[in-house]
């Protein structure tokens, strides 16, 4: 049966202005679409229903407790699902993330470096490449020298 689900009735951010609702397609069809419910098959279905948010939500300020008010469980209790299912924690798991997208946007060669730090949610350019760094291994232009 599909069906459509309001998850919650919005991701908390900074601004009132970029508060937008997340409408989460639970049918099959989604899903396959969904490179992360691709990559964790057989996840509780909250946590499927959270990766669906970061793959459509990672550009933006999202945390922990947005998303387990969103799916209306306690902060700590998704943590608990999120790290029995995926094998590490949210905040960790974001930032990888947001990294692995990071370098496909480097690797297309079609965005700006210094733009692509806050395409994919990082609010301090700095921050992201020493991020991107422990992650890589390489700094950002060392990687742009290798692709």
């Amino acid at each position: 049966m599909k069906s459509k689900y309001t998850i919650g009735d919005e991701i908390n951010s900074d601004t009132a202005d970029s508060r937008r609702l997340i409408h989460v397609d639970n049918s099959s069809a989604d899903s396959e679409k969904n490179e992360l419910v691709r990559e964790y098959p057989g996840v509780h279905p909250l946590i499927r229903k959270s990766l669906i948010i970061i793959e459509k939500s990672y550009q933006s300020k999202i945390t922990q407790k947005d998303i387990a008010e969103t799916l209306g469980v306690t902060a700590e209790y998704f943590s608990y699902l999120f790290a029995k299912n995926i094998g590490d924690n949210f905040a960790r798991f974001l930032r990888k993330y947001r990294i692995e997208v990071a370098k496909k946007l480097l690797q297309e060669g079609k965005t700006d470096k210094d733009d692509i730090a806050y395409q994919v949610g990082f609010t301090d350019a700095k921050y992201f490449c020493k991020c991107f760094k422990e992650e890589t291994g390489v700094s950002v232009n060392e990687y742009l020298r290798n692709r």
